[in-house]
């Protein structure tokens, strides 16, 4: 639902019915129990008393029925509620998944390699308080909730409402009755361990439901006659398999365990308790909207007979319909009709562009504030971002609260990644790589990482990051490492081959905005070879190396993991200096890299190639030694067995085709995201190009498979398949993958 800016059982309490002749109509109050997406239920209800006309006078609710609850007292419809429900992408709501386009090359190549990451400074570590923010379900509430300045006094609403929420420090219950409509919503829902507590007012608050999920009796306090509250249940137990498997559901049931102490005292001080078994349904089940709607809907027909009892108590052309407040017009080029707060100047000018050139873009000045939000999240700048009308000015103007990304803290942080693969001889490596990450010293844009390799590949890895301005970075490092690839089956267990390498040198680096880094540098190497199997080929080696590498980077992908959308892709040109320091003159020039072009969701379709030479079948050239030469290294394209002939050569070209397909499992309560995969691809490493044949270079695979992504360095993706090698043996396979399978 696109909100616009223009110009900008059954148990009824005996009760005496009063004088309505005299023009003394009972008050009516609306109570909303908290349970996660079994509040959507709530809609249904609210269907029927909409139909039947009662007056709906205070509104009170509990998490999930705050946000229902709360657009219900801002003026919106049962139908406008639940459109706005199902139209929600709740996976992307919750997770808070977005996508800076402009972030810079090496923080979006961090982020693809480090699965975990845990601040820290001189206080200690920082575990965090909550698995998720919530920032993208407020703003959406903020959305809504444009046609209602703030802060603003609750009992001024439409309709009068109050919500509840627990203070975390002090376990106090604490209840909105004005100021930040869409804060007061977003802190009720906020349970504890899932969602960070929301910040209001000096106090950490979270879910309503620890205190009081079904405030009736608050109700009554604030002078309803009549109370209606609808309460959740679920009188079939879940299975013990589903149960198993789901953290997030039971923690959501022993939420609603807990709640049901502070909710059954109360029961009885409602008039008309309408209880609605949502049986069958998950709490996380956000994708059923219309179907638990329509489970409010039929329990509150099936008690039909009380809520006409309370319709007969007013008069018959009184209507219950109170509709929310026209936004009026705002002109986005009018500095009084918009305000930028929460940044420096330079990010206020800039919002002030983006709204400006949006302006512009539409007919009428008309923007959508979902445009709004992708230009905010596009600059990279910012932590969260507030929209509401200001009822402190006059005129309400439009404001837009930015909240800086803080100073990035010092991290510890663990690489992994796993890939093995079974067929008619297997190949695995592995690498755990825990990592410190030191920034700050000595200067705000210095950074410092260490990362120690253990398993299969040891070694450490000692960078110093220094920045200058936005764009220009000078990085001096040092690598020890060993790189090798392990071949085993039932009698052997070996290495294919094996790099010992030393490096020192230093990179200067030149980064734009959206992810694009060109970089040039110097360094000083030592490697040393050994091949056990393609002896003949790739013989044993030892060589120092004076070296001035080029490279150009590029990442503009969802994710580097399943990516729906979007272009990555490197080149990469090496060359020794002869003299001083090289025993060997050599160039080597590498690309690779993914462009996919989304088919429709849930359908994308992804082009992948990987080449590279080393020059040598020019006259007076010479062959790279092994750890230079280019390789088909990608196991996107090739996870089959191949021999080192077939990784590395002088001169290597290979390319694939892959169909993917997200699976939707919305209807099982999983939103972690997963997927199915068709790939093939070809590939062909020539030795000699003046000395080979197409039939003794050429190997190809093809898989079906299949993974999930638990963040953009943490995937697992299983397939099985067929390869034919170099030697015209078809063979099949199956490989694992596990770990920054994107990096």
């Amino acid at each position: 639902m696109y909100v616009l800016l223009f110009g900008i059982i059954p148990n009824i309490r005996a009760q005496d019915n009063p004088d309505v002749s005299a023009g003394k109509h009972p008050t009516v109050a609306l109570v909303l129990a908290g349970g996660s997406a079994w509040g959507i239920a709530h809609i249904g209800v609210i269907k029927v008393i909409e139909e039947l006309g009662i007056p709906v006078d205070i509104v009170v609710g509990t998490s999930i029925g705050s946000i229902v609850g709360g657009l219900y007292a801002a003026g919106y419809t049962a139908a406008e509620i639940e459109q706005a429900f199902v139209e929600a992408d709740w996976g992307d709501l919750f997770f808070d998944t977005t996508v800076n386009k402009n972030e810079p090359y090496y923080r979006l190549k961090e982020k693809s390699r480090y699965a975990l990451s845990i601040p820290f400074d001189r206080t200690g570590f920082f575990l965090g308080s909550g698995l998720l923010s919530g920032n993208k379900i407020v703003r959406l509430v903020d959305s809504y909730l444009l046609c209602i300045p703030s802060p603003i006094d609750f009992d001024d609403l439409p309709r009068r409402f109050r919500t509840v929420a627990a203070d975390i420090n002090s376990g106090d219950k604490v209840v909105f009755s004005k100021g930040y409509l869409a804060d007061a919503m977003r802190a009720s829902m906020s349970l504890p361990a899932i969602f960070t507590p929301w910040h209001v007012d000096g106090r950490d608050l979270v879910d309503g439901g620890v205190v009081d999920n079904l405030p009736i009796n608050l109700a009554r306090e604030m002078g309803a006659d009549i109370i209606i509250a609808v309460d959740l249940v679920d009188r079939v137990a879940s299975s013990q398999e589903a149960s198993r498997n789901n953290f997030l559901e039971n923690f959501m049931k022993t939420m609603h365990i807990s709640s049901r102490e502070n909710v059954k005292p109360q029961l009885n001080n409602a008039d008309v308790l309408l209880t609605v078994d949502v049986s069958g349904f998950m709490q996380t089940a956000f994708d059923k909207g219309v179907e638990l709607s329509a489970i409010g809907e039929k329990t509150a027909r099936s008690n039909i007979s009380q809520l006409q009892e309370i319709r007969s108590q007013f008069p018959e052309d009184s209507t219950n319909f109170t509709g929310k407040p026209d936004m009026p017009s705002l002109n986005l080029r009018d500095s009084r009709s918009v305000r930028v707060e929460g940044a420096v100047e330079k990010d206020r000018q800039k919002i002030s562009s983006i709204l400006a050139s949006l302006s512009e873009q539409e007919q009428d000045g008309a923007i959508t504030v979902e445009r709004l939000f992708y230009e905010i999240d596009n600059t990279g700048r910012y932590e969260s971002a507030r929209i509401y009308r200001d009822s402190l000015e006059p005129g309400n103007p439009l404001l837009i609260r930015l909240t800086p990304k803080p100073q990035e803290k010092n991290a510890v942080r663990l690489h992994i990644v796993s890939r093995t693969t079974f067929s008619s001889f297997n190949t695995r490596n592995m690498d755990l790589v825990p990592a410190v990450i030191v920034r700050g010293l000595p200067t705000k844009k210095s950074q410092i990482t260490l990362d120690v390799e253990i398993l299969d590949a040891p070694g450490v890895d000692l960078q110093f990051r220094q920045g200058f301005g936005d764009y220009f970075s000078v990085t001096p490092y040092f690598t020890v490492k060993q790189q090798s690839s392990i071949r085993f089956n039932e009698n052997y267990l070996g290495y294919q081959y094996n790099t010992f390498f030393v490096s020192g040198g230093v990179n200067i680096g030149i980064s734009s905005s959206g992810g694009l880094e060109f970089g040039a540098g110097w360094s000083y190497d030592y490697a040393n070879t050994k091949n056990t199997f393609d002896t003949s080929i790739f013989p044993d080696s030892t060589t120092n190396n004076n070296m001035v590498k080029v490279s150009l980077g590029l990442q503009r992908v969802d994710s580097p993991i399943f990516a729906a959308e979007g272009f990555s892709g490197t080149l990469d040109f090496a060359s020794s200096i002869h003299k001083p320091g090289s025993d060997l003159l050599f160039h080597t020039l590498e690309s690779g890299g993914v462009a996919t072009i989304p088919f429709g969701s849930p359908f994308s379709m992804a082009l992948r190639w990987k080449a590279g030479t080393d020059f040598s079948f020019l006259s007076d050239v010479n062959k790279a030694p092994f750890y230079y030469l280019p390789g088909l290294t990608s196991r996107w394209m090739f996870p089959g067995p191949l021999t080192t002939e077939e990784i590395v050569g002088s001169n290597v070209a290979g390319l694939g085709l892959e169909a993917q397909y997200r699976i939707d499992w919305r209807s099982q309560s999983i939103t972690i995201p997963s997927f199915i995969i068709l790939q093939g691809a070809a590939g062909a490493v020539i030795q000699d190009m003046h000395d080979f044949q197409w039939n003794e270079v050429f190997h190809w695979n093809a898989a079906v498979g299949a993974g999930v992504r638990l963040n953009d360095a943490f995937g697992i993706l299983l397939r099985g398949g067929i390869h034919q090698g170099t030697d015209n043996r078809i063979s099949p396979f199956f490989a694992l993958d596990i770990g920054a399978i994107g990096f």
